[in-house]
Protein backbone atom coordinates (compact mmCIF):
# COMPACT_ATOMS: atom_id res chain seq x y z
CA UNK A 1 0.00 0.00 0.00
CA UNK A 2 2.64 2.35 0.39
CA UNK A 3 3.91 2.03 -2.94
CA UNK A 4 0.52 2.98 -4.17
CA UNK A 5 0.59 6.05 -1.81
CA UNK A 6 4.10 7.15 -2.96
CA UNK A 7 2.64 6.72 -7.17
CA UNK A 8 0.19 8.74 -6.05
CA UNK A 9 2.24 11.44 -4.40
CA UNK A 10 4.15 11.52 -7.64
CA UNK A 11 1.19 12.10 -9.47
CA UNK A 12 0.12 14.79 -7.46
CA UNK A 13 3.26 16.43 -8.13
CA UNK A 14 2.92 15.80 -11.78
CA UNK A 15 -0.14 17.16 -11.64
CA UNK A 16 0.79 20.81 -9.85
CA UNK A 17 3.60 20.85 -12.59
CA UNK A 18 1.62 20.21 -15.05
CA UNK A 19 -1.18 22.82 -14.01
CA UNK A 20 1.30 25.75 -14.29
CA UNK A 21 2.67 24.86 -17.36
CA UNK A 22 -0.50 24.52 -18.79
CA UNK A 23 -2.21 27.82 -16.89
CA UNK A 24 -5.16 25.86 -16.32
CA UNK A 25 -6.15 29.17 -13.85
CA UNK A 26 -5.14 31.52 -17.02
CA UNK A 27 -7.77 29.49 -19.16
CA UNK A 28 -10.40 29.43 -16.40
CA UNK A 29 -10.17 33.36 -16.72
CA UNK A 30 -10.55 33.39 -20.38
CA UNK A 31 -13.31 31.29 -20.10
CA UNK A 32 -15.26 33.19 -18.18
CA UNK A 33 -14.51 35.58 -20.51
CA UNK A 34 -15.62 34.71 -23.12
CA UNK A 35 -18.70 33.39 -21.51
CA UNK A 36 -19.27 37.13 -21.06
CA UNK A 37 -18.14 38.45 -24.28
CA UNK A 38 -20.76 35.64 -25.40
CA UNK A 39 -23.52 37.24 -23.89
CA UNK A 40 -22.98 40.60 -25.45
CA UNK A 41 -26.59 41.15 -27.77
CA UNK A 42 -24.13 42.06 -30.50
CA UNK A 43 -22.25 38.74 -30.41
CA UNK A 44 -23.90 36.97 -32.89
CA UNK A 45 -24.25 39.61 -35.68
CA UNK A 46 -20.88 38.91 -37.07
CA UNK A 47 -21.57 34.97 -37.13
CA UNK A 48 -17.51 33.86 -38.74
CA UNK A 49 -16.00 36.05 -35.38
CA UNK A 50 -18.65 33.89 -32.86
CA UNK A 51 -18.12 30.71 -34.43
CA UNK A 52 -14.55 31.18 -33.42
CA UNK A 53 -15.20 32.39 -29.88
CA UNK A 54 -17.71 29.30 -29.48
CA UNK A 55 -14.76 26.65 -30.93
CA UNK A 56 -12.51 28.29 -28.37
CA UNK A 57 -14.59 28.06 -25.78
CA UNK A 58 -14.98 24.78 -26.30
CA UNK A 59 -11.82 23.64 -26.26
CA UNK A 60 -10.80 25.58 -23.34
CA UNK A 61 -13.73 23.49 -21.37
CA UNK A 62 -12.35 20.46 -22.51
CA UNK A 63 -9.27 21.10 -21.39
CA UNK A 64 -9.94 22.59 -17.88
CA UNK A 65 -12.48 19.65 -17.12
CA UNK A 66 -10.34 17.17 -18.18
CA UNK A 67 -7.62 18.75 -15.60
CA UNK A 68 -10.28 19.17 -13.24
CA UNK A 69 -11.56 15.27 -13.29
CA UNK A 70 -7.85 14.07 -13.30
CA UNK A 71 -7.24 16.07 -10.11
CA UNK A 72 -10.47 14.81 -8.24
CA UNK A 73 -9.68 11.04 -9.45
CA UNK A 74 -6.02 11.57 -8.15
CA UNK A 75 -8.07 13.10 -4.98
CA UNK A 76 -10.50 10.14 -4.22
CA UNK A 77 -8.04 7.81 -4.92
CA UNK A 78 -5.34 8.89 -2.10
CA UNK A 79 -8.72 8.84 0.22
CA UNK A 80 -8.84 5.22 -0.20
CA UNK A 81 -5.32 4.39 -0.47
CA UNK A 82 -5.15 6.27 2.98
CA UNK A 83 -7.92 4.02 4.36
CA UNK A 84 -5.32 1.31 4.29
CA UNK A 85 -7.40 -1.48 3.23
CA UNK A 86 -5.35 -4.10 0.86
CA UNK A 87 -8.60 -5.36 -0.41
CA UNK A 88 -8.77 -2.60 -2.94
CA UNK A 89 -5.00 -2.21 -3.83
CA UNK A 90 -5.69 -4.46 -7.41
CA UNK A 91 -8.60 -1.70 -8.12
CA UNK A 92 -6.04 1.12 -7.11
CA UNK A 93 -3.33 0.39 -9.23
CA UNK A 94 -5.37 -0.25 -12.22
CA UNK A 95 -6.87 3.55 -11.68
CA UNK A 96 -3.40 4.83 -11.23
CA UNK A 97 -2.28 2.89 -15.13
CA UNK A 98 -5.02 5.04 -16.31
CA UNK A 99 -4.24 8.27 -14.44
CA UNK A 100 -0.53 8.00 -15.56
CA UNK A 101 -1.79 7.62 -19.13
CA UNK A 102 -4.07 10.66 -18.67
CA UNK A 103 -0.81 12.39 -17.71
CA UNK A 104 1.17 11.22 -20.28
CA UNK A 105 -1.39 12.88 -22.94
CA UNK A 106 -1.09 15.87 -20.77
CA UNK A 107 2.67 16.07 -21.27
CA UNK A 108 2.04 15.72 -24.47
CA UNK A 109 -0.05 18.58 -24.46
CA UNK A 110 2.46 20.63 -23.22
CA UNK A 111 4.96 19.62 -25.99
CA UNK A 112 1.89 20.70 -28.53
CA UNK A 113 0.97 24.11 -27.09
CA UNK A 114 2.66 26.42 -29.25
CA UNK A 115 1.12 28.88 -31.66
CA UNK A 116 0.98 26.65 -34.99
CA UNK A 117 0.63 23.19 -33.60
CA UNK A 118 -3.25 23.49 -33.49
CA UNK A 119 -2.60 24.13 -37.33
CA UNK A 120 -3.55 21.87 -40.00
CA UNK A 121 -0.99 19.39 -41.31
CA UNK A 122 -0.77 17.97 -45.33
CA UNK A 123 1.76 14.46 -45.53
CA UNK A 124 2.42 14.05 -49.13
CA UNK A 125 3.35 10.61 -50.14
CA UNK A 126 5.18 9.74 -53.33
CA UNK A 127 6.22 6.10 -55.06
CA UNK A 128 9.03 7.37 -56.39
CA UNK A 129 10.76 4.97 -59.11
CA UNK A 130 10.37 1.12 -58.45
CA UNK A 131 6.89 0.43 -60.36
CA UNK A 132 4.02 -1.99 -58.87
CA UNK A 133 5.82 -2.69 -55.52
CA UNK A 134 6.52 1.69 -55.01
CA UNK A 135 3.21 2.17 -55.33
CA UNK A 136 1.97 -0.95 -53.40
CA UNK A 137 4.51 0.19 -50.24
CA UNK A 138 2.96 3.79 -50.91
CA UNK A 139 -0.48 2.57 -50.14
CA UNK A 140 0.72 0.89 -47.03
CA UNK A 141 2.44 3.81 -45.76
CA UNK A 142 -1.04 5.90 -46.84
CA UNK A 143 -3.46 3.59 -45.01
CA UNK A 144 -1.24 3.25 -42.39
CA UNK A 145 -0.63 6.82 -41.47
CA UNK A 146 -4.76 7.42 -42.39
CA UNK A 147 -5.26 5.00 -39.22
CA UNK A 148 -3.38 6.52 -37.23
CA UNK A 149 -4.13 9.81 -37.29
CA UNK A 150 -7.98 8.32 -36.86
CA UNK A 151 -6.91 6.40 -33.93
CA UNK A 152 -5.27 9.21 -31.86
CA UNK A 153 -8.20 11.23 -33.14
CA UNK A 154 -7.89 13.73 -35.66
CA UNK A 155 -9.53 14.26 -39.32
CA UNK A 156 -8.14 12.72 -42.07
CA UNK A 157 -8.85 14.29 -45.83
CA UNK A 158 -7.28 13.05 -48.77
CA UNK A 159 -7.19 16.26 -51.17
CA UNK A 160 -5.38 14.05 -54.48
CA UNK A 161 -4.47 10.50 -54.91
CA UNK A 162 -3.19 9.22 -58.49
CA UNK A 163 -3.35 5.21 -58.59
CA UNK A 164 0.06 3.67 -60.47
Amino acid sequence: MEEIIAKLDMLTTQIRELKGVLNIESKKKKIEELQLRMGSPYFWQDQDTSSLVIEELKGLKEEVDSFSNLEGKIDELKELANLGDSSYSKELVGEIERIEEEVKKFKLRVLFSEKFDEANAIVEINSGAGGTEACDWAGMLLRMYTRWAQKKGFKVKILNEVRG
